[in-house]
């Protein structure tokens, strides 16, 4: 819960790792789509209604405080194991941005269920409203599916964030593992009220429901509960 902002994995014996592969495309003057390799996120993708707390070296020192959790929807714990998929921006009028995309949490690894269409994954959808420079609205949905099979760690419906219930609400481990989906209900709003005074926050739902029945405790279809909130309060 107090995980801070910049906080991931490091490579050991001096590795280097590719952290992220894109190529970013227009269509036509109203359309940007984005097509990810590696290391795709939403949350670089999409706006998340928090620009001045949203970037990780200059913005929130939590991890919780840079944007909603629903923009981790296809994310785990670990970065080597996001984001491969596409994303489009369209620009349906001056005031209102459609935008939408498909990320695989595995879709570099082609073995035993975790390729692209067949492993983990999350699909987002977003409406953005911005009548003005100054004021933001989006409404989200996102839907993950999060294999707990093989012991990949998949199951962090949160985007670790929060509780160990909120991100793992059936107790899925490598003995019992719990195949778990989620549906992600998310309203954002930011309002710059001077060039030093920003307000915005957001509230998020969240229902994790067991996709098979596992050990003595969890039974297919049990259905978990998680909210999310928070104000923010921007001055420069």
């Amino acid at each position: 819960m107090t995980r801070t902002s910049w906080d991931t994995t490091n490579n050991a014996d001096n590795s280097v790792q590719l952290g992220k592969l894109y190529y970013r495309f227009p269509v036509g003057d109203r359309l940007n789509v984005i097509v990810d390799a590696i290391g795709g996120e939403f949350y670089d993708n999409f706006n998340t209604f928090n620009p001045l707390f949203s970037s990780t070296p200059i913005g929130s020192l939590s991890r919780f405080g840079r944007f909603s959790p629903i923009y981790r929807a296809s994310n785990t714990s670990s970065a080597s194991n996001t984001g491969s998929g596409v994303s489009a921006i369209f620009k349906l009028t001056d005031t209102i941005t459609l935008s939408g995309g498909y990320l695989a949490r595995r879709g570099s690894d082609p073995s035993d269920g975790k390729a692209l269409f067949d492993g983990s994954y999350g699909a987002l959808a977003q409406l953005a409203f911005q009548p003005n420079k100054d004021f933001t609205l989006g409404l989200t949905y996102a839907h993950s599916y999060l294999r707990g099979a093989n012991n990949d760690g998949d199951v962090v419906v949160s985007g670790s964030y929060g509780s160990a219930f909120a991100n793992n609400p059936f107790n899925s481990t490598a003995a019992t593992p719990v195949n778990t989906t989620a549906n992600h209900y998310g309203i954002e709003a930011n309002y710059r009220f001077s060039p030093l005074f920003t307000l915005g926050g957001w509230v998020g739902y969240t229902q994790a429901i067991a996709e098979n029945t596992s050990g003595a405790n969890v039974n297919r279809g049990d259905k978990a509960d998680i909210w999310n909130w928070a104000v923010t309060l921007e001055v420069v």
